[in-house]
């Protein structure tokens, strides 16, 4: 397991850590990463095995729709349905810790999708900004934690949490406090729902 640590704004301006990690997802591994949020655990979108083993390692179904990490636009429109009207709230809540729901584009890998629904989110996190501008692809992030147990609040004893399936790459920025991103389910634009 490579492990990385150091505040998260000195470690998006280091260029070698960050084309670590790019490796190692590239590589179809799965990262434990700190997010705007809380840490998750992450692959890239259209690595399938990744994707498997990461609902593997949390034990839960494998239709369960994956939250997806973008950085621009353009990268939304390829995975999301976005009208006029969903970019006008978007643009009110987006960079930042918002989870929007919306309806997946036909070519949408299965393994990210609901009922042909999406979840998606553009964070204004500086690590994470950094890593996705490298990435080109959107960022899978889900909890770090087994279904059904709280969320880890450091990527600590993974090895012994997760076992076999343990996350190739840690990175550590200590303990984050932060709550778990609000979730509006935008596939209606017209009547925005609070979920979370």
């Amino acid at each position: 397991m490579i492990e990385i640590s150091g505040a998260a704004d000195e470690l998006a301006k280091d260029d070698e850590t960050i084309k670590k990690i790019v490796e190692v997802l590239q590589l179809g591994g799965v990262a434990a990463l700190p997010t705007d949020t809380i840490y998750g655990l992450s692959c890239l979108a259209d690595k399938a095995n990744a994707l498997e083993r990461i609902s593997q390692m949390k034990g839960r179904e494998i239709n369960k729709t994956f939250l997806l990490l973008i950085d621009s636009w353009e990268m939304a429109e390829e995975w999301a349905v976005i009208t006029p009207e969903h970019k006008e709230v978007l643009q009110k809540v987006w960079p930042g810790p918002t989870t929007v729901i919306l309806q997946a584009q036909k070519s949408v890998p299965f393994l990210v999708t609901a009922e042909n629904t999406i979840a998606l989110r553009w964070p204004a996190d500086s690590f994470l900004t950094s890593l996705l501008s490298k990435l080109h692809a959107p960022l899978v992030s889900t909890s770090l934690n087994k279904a059904g147990q709280p969320n880890l609040l450091e990527p600590l004893g993974l090895e012994d949490y997760f076992g076999d399936l343990a996350p190739e790459l840690v990175v550590q920025v200590g303990p984050l406090a932060a709550q778990p991103s609000q979730i509006i389910d935008l596939r209606n634009p017209g009547e925005p729902v609070a979920i979370r």
